[in-house]
């Protein structure tokens, strides 16, 4: 497992096999007002 030292909790776990990869993208809404905000910029993982 490889910590990087940045500030963030950033962990990474090398692997000899191929993984799919997976995009997402995320939205948010308030419960009081009945509004969705605009879709984030898709992210892979």
């Amino acid at each position: 497992i490889d910590v990087s030292g940045d500030l963030e909790n950033k962990y990474n776990f090398p692997s000899s096999e191929p993984r799919a990869k997976h995009t997402v993208k995320i939205r948010a809404a308030d419960a009081r007002i009945p509004q969705w905000s605009s879709w984030s910029e898709p992210v892979e993982f």
